[in-house]
């Protein structure tokens, strides 16, 4: 072994003769121990001296045998990768555990025979005091570092591999390479490089993925150098000359340090100043750099970057720490770039023509801030400065609810040239404009409302309006100059013939705009623009009001408690819709509103007041509201029905032959003796789910009131006459309405009938009238209150009350008024019962009769109950008075009741009231007679007499008590006899008869023999 170094040495000279006379020495003062079998590094079989190496072993592994580091601090004095008589060996690394191999003096990797190899496994180490010569590989996938500073930290014609996510740590190794290795690969992704160490150095030429600067002298790169990560300069300077390039996307990550030289490229890249550094360098000012991004995070809030004249094509964050604005010119030349973080100052800030930057910071400018792009500042981050502002570009206002937002926004001392400038309002919420100023054009973008408390004069470019946003110009002042786009333009100004020009008196292309009436009195428009849409916000009573023809593509909207009112000579095209009012005032033929509105009419939501003088038709549909306020007719040309509210202040409302549909909750004002619902030639009023209503209806007025309506539906219909039983027309003693009345379920409701005085036939007695019902049409009248004196319902108009009798589900009834019982059939004069001699006398007078078949006659013991028992014929037809009599000869002992019905011919009945007699009997009336015979075998007669006519039990026991016989038979007044037999089965002896009347009883004993 010694004379193979020996004989290497002749072949040396000069520095390295040197340099290997020192590892020669090192290793000859160690203990030399070699592996002698694969396996771990603690395994003491692994060792030729059979124990683990220590600090102070020259550790050698050769023989093609591979040792594994599998634990944390594993240490030699060297270590060689060969032996140059055999083949090379292999250091591993375990791949858990966080193995270490520290050797504080070199380490050798041999070339031949064979190559040794070195593998650093993922979070192991590998760390040398001496210089690292490697003739085979090494490659590292955790951490590598080499500490020897006095020369080349690692030599050789091998390979070098810093593996994916690694790190290599190198001093720096005086005037020589720092790394001087034949293939040295740093190229994958995640991999650190970094170089320390107090001499200067030069840096290894080649592609760099992280690269970290961290030396207290300077580090001089000698060749073409590209950094694909990121380029960390922590201490010491970076003499990059003109050989360095950072890739697309990498970064540079300052904290101390400086880069001299000038960067080479047209990659961008990212830029990040950190700690207590004072100024940018030439990682922004070369002429080839193009960063990107460049993020302020300084070691305190206090710490200013002086900045440096350069260009950014993206954003500036200034986490901590801003910008010393020097006398530098900042331009920002990217797409989409920001500011953000802290507040920035600048010198002289450039945004170019393709940049739109957006900044959620504040912002102040000492010098020339220059807008050729898109400045975007955020809604609460002002943009000041005390030097001028001058661009080709747009200002973009995000300020809101001040009193003049552009000047909260923009407050730039120096002054503004607006002549080419643009000023786009982009509020989220309402801003306003109080200040006066010329740009070359205004936008209002935000989709909220921008608010002009002054004059505009004109621009050249006017005023565009987009996403649906709105210009609304306070009601004393204008703009002039042309206004375009889409959204709504709002109209304030009021009491001019034409309000929508005195607001806007330049161009206006209507187009893809919605005009919308705000004011807060009458408004009023002759001009006749095509536009996209009207809206009426018009709050007050007069409204507003259209003097010409108008036409939109999408419709007008008129909102909640907003009026609006076309012309009687014009017509608005395009439909309406919303929750206000519009007014018709055209009466020409057919459906008047929608020969003065045209298009599709949302009457379901709206309010509809008529006002045309003449006759008006109320087209078929469902309407909010109607007001009738014309004082003339307005006729339903087809079914309406009301869902909302029913004004009849000034008008009647004439349904024709058509259905009122009148919903529940449906408030109806204005009613009275001249302004109502009218009924004259067939149709009904439905009212729905009532519970208690009023209902203005009449040819003439003839209201009816429900009240207990049990929350069905009630449709009305009402006829200007009533008829007698059997269909003739009355012409006296009644009034001459009839109101048929339908219930959608079977009800008991409370009716109130109206009606006007004019409508009284002849002789009728209000003083003595009352109500009366029957199934429509041909039932018979039947009373549902007695006759009493009509209420004074004022305005000419009297009313009765009744409640009806239970109406059925689906079934039409007529109700109608009469005095007495008129209209009914048969007019009643007297009706009495009188006992004569045991016998009862009825007798009864009519003063008229329609169609009366014939009277019957009912009795009943207990005035509940009533049986028939006679009948007498009536007169048929009779206007004069009638009087009848008949007689009970067999009345009901005691209190009898008598009642009296009326059957017409076509089998209709009405009952009368009851009367009652008491027909008094005695006990001496009530006897048995004889029982024949008294001594029997099979049968026996039994004798007795009764006062008035009914029902006998009789009763037959023996001397026990018990019933042998139990029968009720009916007797006549006077004397009676009943026979007993089928007496074969009873014992013989002596047995009690007995008889039962009313509540008198008789005994009698008989005696069977056999």
């Amino acid at each position: 072994m010694k004379n193979r170094i020996f004989t290497k040495l002749s072949a040396l000279a000069g520095p390295a003769l040197l340099l290997l006379f020192l590892v020669v020495s090192t290793r000859s003062n160690a203990t030399a121990i070699s592996a002698i079998a694969t396996g771990n590094w603690s395994a003491t079989s692994t060792w030729s001296t059979g124990a683990v190496p220590t600090s102070s072993d020259a550790v050698t592994i050769a023989g093609g045998f591979t040792v594994t580091s599998d634990a944390t601090g594993q240490v030699c004095a060297s270590l060689t990768l060969g032996d140059g008589a055999s083949h090379a060996g292999t250091l591993a690394f375990a791949a858990s555990g966080s193995p270490s191999v520290a050797v504080s003096g070199a380490i050798t990797v041999d070339a031949a025979p064979g190559l040794g190899t070195i593998t650093v496994a993922s979070g192991a180490t590998l760390s040398a005091t001496g210089a690292i010569a490697c003739g085979g590989h090494i490659t590292n996938n955790g951490t590598v570092t080499c500490t020897l500073t006095s020369a080349t930290d690692i030599t050789g014609a091998g390979t070098f591999t810093n593996a994916a996510n690694s790190s290599l740590s190198v001093a720096t190794g005086g005037a020589n390479n720092a790394i001087s290795v034949t293939t040295f690969t740093t190229t994958a992704n995640g991999n650190t490089v970094t170089y320390t160490g107090t001499a200067s150095y030069f840096v290894h030429i080649g592609t760099y993925y992280n690269l970290t600067i961290n030396s207290g002298n300077t580090g001089t790169l000698g060749g073409a150098t590209t950094v694909s990560g990121t380029l960390t300069l922590t201490a010491g300077q970076f003499a990059a000359s003109t050989k360095l390039t950072m890739g697309s996307g990498a970064q540079i990550v300052r904290s101390g340090g400086t880069i001299t030289g000038t960067l080479q490229g047209t990659n961008a890249y990212d830029v990040t100043y950190n700690g207590a550094l004072k100024t940018m360098g030439p990682e922004v000012t070369s002429a080839g750099a193009t960063p990107r991004n460049i993020t302020m995070n300084m070691a305190t809030a206090g710490t200013a970057l002086t900045a440096a004249t350069c260009t950014i094509t993206g954003n500036i964050t200034a986490t901590q720490g801003t910008f010393t604005p020097a006398s530098t010119t900042i331009t920002l030349n990217g797409t989409t770039e920001s500011i953000s973080g802290n507040a920035v100052s600048f010198n002289n800030l450039t945004i170019a023509g393709t940049a739109t930057v957006t900044t959620s910071v504040n912002i102040s400018v000492a010098g020339a801030l220059t807008v050729n792009g898109i400045l975007n500042p955020g809604a609460s981050n002002p943009v000041s400065g005390a030097g001028t502002m001058t661009g080709t570009g747009t200002l973009m206002v995000n300020e809101a609810g001040n009193t003049d937002d552009y000047s909260t926004q923009y407050s730039i001392s120096g002054g503004t040239t607006f002549t080419n400038l643009t000023v786009n309002f982009s509020g989220t919420s309402g801003q306003f404009i109080h200040t006066a100023i010329a740009p070359l054009g205004f936008k209002v973008s935000g989709g909220n409302k921008l608010t002009l408390t002054i004059n505009l004069s004109a621009t050249t470019n006017g005023l565009t309006l987009s996403n649906n946003s709105t210009v609304e110009v306070s009601s004393g002042n204008s703009l002039a100059g042309t206004v375009t786009g889409t959204g709504t333009i709002r109209v304030m100004h009021t009491g001019n013939a034409d309000d929508l020009t005195q607001n806007y008196t330049g161009t206006v292309t209507y187009t893809n705009l919605t005009v919308d009436f705000g004011g807060t009195a009458l408004q009023q428009v002759t001009s006749t623009p095509s536009l996209a849409g009207f809206v009426i916000s018009n709050n007050s009573a007069a409204g507003v009001v259209f003097n010409a023809n108008e036409t939109t593509t999408s419709g007008t909207v008129v909102n909640g408690s907003s009026f609006l009112t076309v012309s009687a000579a014009y017509t608005l095209s395009g439909g309406v819709s919303g929750s206000g009012t519009i007014t018709v005032t055209n009466n020409a033929g057919g459906n008047t509103l929608t020969n003065q509105y045209k298009g599709t009419i949302s009457t379901s939501t709206l309010s509809v007041i008529y006002t045309a003088s003449g006759a008006v038709q109320v087209g078929t549909g469902t309407y909010y509201s109607i007001k009738v306020s014309n004082g003339s007719g307005n006729t339903l040309s087809g079914d309406v029905t009301v869902s909302h509210g029913l004004d009849l202040t000034n008008g009647k409302l004439d349904i024709s032959g058509h259905n009122l549909t009148i919903n529940s909750g449906v408030s109806i004002s204005g009613a009275s003796s001249t302004n109502y619902i009218k009924i004259s030639s067939g149709g009904t009023v439905i009212a729905k789910s009532v519970t208690s209503a009023t209902l203005p209806i009449g040819d003439e007025y003839a209201p009816v009131i429900i009240a207990s309506g049990g929350g069905a539906d009630y449709t009305i219909g009402l006829t200007p006459s009533i008829t007698s039983n059997g269909g003739a027309t009355r012409t006296a003693d009644a009034v001459a309405i009839t109101w048929t009345i339908t219930a959608n379920a079977t009800v008991t409701p409370t009716f109130t009938f109206q009606w006007p005085s004019t409508s009284e036939l002849t002789s009728f007695d209000r003083t003595n009238s009352d109500v009366a019902q029957r199934v429509s049409p041909s039932g018979n009248w039947a009373l549902l209150s007695t006759p009493s004196n009509a209420t004074n319902a004022g305005g000419g108009n009297w009313s009765q009350t009744a409640n009806a009798t239970s109406m059925t589900s689906g079934t039409a009834y007529d109700f109608g008024i009469g005095d007495n019982i008129a209209p009914l059939p048969v007019k009643l004069i007297s009706f009495t019962a009188t006992l004569i001699n045991k016998e009862v006398e009825l007798n009864w007078a009519t003063a008229s009769e329609i169609n009366n078949s014939y009277f019957t006659i009912e009795r009943s013991a207990d005035g509940k109950n009533f049986d028939d028992i006679m009948t007498k014929p009536g007169a048929g037809n009779s206007q004069v008075v009638l009087h009848y009599a008949a007689y009970d000869v067999q009345p009901l002992p005691g209190v009898s009741y008598y009642r009296l019905k009326q059957t017409d011919f076509n089998n209709a009945s009405e009952t009368f009231n009851i009367v009652s007699v008491n027909n008094k009997v005695s006990m001496q009336d009530f006897n048995i007679t004889a029982a024949s015979p008294t001594v029997f075998s099979d049968h026996f007669t039994l004798n007795y007499q009764v006062p008035a006519s009914g029902n006998v039990r009789i009763l037959v026991t023996n001397m026990l008590g018990q019933t042998v016989q139990d029968v009720t038979v009916p007797a006549s007044t006077g004397y009676n006899n009943f026979e007993v037999n089928n007496t074969m089965g009873w014992k013989p002896g002596i047995y009690v008869a007995q008889i039962h009347y009313n509540n008198w009883v008789n005994y009698i004993k008989v005696d069977k023999t056999k």
